[in-house]
């Protein structure tokens, strides 16, 4: 049986030219706190290297100015679309559901998502 989180993360898209563009500003920010800008995920096998790039990630979609905007009255009967990580950098908004995705989406491309003891 498939459940709602196993549907939801269908609308994670790492493959977005504009997870890229995050990406790379994020790197910088690694590098603005002298720290390695390789948007490495894992490789180091350190959780601590995983949260400095999920730090950096979530500072470079916070530097995009990105308005919070409640979803369409009518999403609780008929579903809520979900905005590519595209349309919310180019309309700087997004729902919760939305950025919520996007930062998802990064997080995955960078290789952050695998976490072990």
């Amino acid at each position: 049986m498939t459940t709602a989180p196993e549907l939801l993360a269908a609308f994670v898209r790492p493959k977005d030219p504009n997870v890229d563009v995050v990406l790379r500003e994020a790197s910088g920010k690694l590098a603005e706190k002298g720290r390695d800008a390789a948007i490495d995920g894992y490789a180091k096998q350190t959780k601590a290297r995983a949260w400095e790039i999920a730090e950096a990630v979530w500072a470079a979609l916070a530097s995009h100015g990105i308005a919070y905007v409640l979803p369409p009255r009518s999403f609780e009967r008929h579903g809520q679309a979900v905005r590519s990580p595209s349309d919310i950098l180019t309309r700087k908004v997004g729902t919760c559901l939305d950025l919520a995705l996007f930062y998802a989406a990064c997080l995955e491309q960078a290789g952050s998502t695998r976490w072990s003891s």
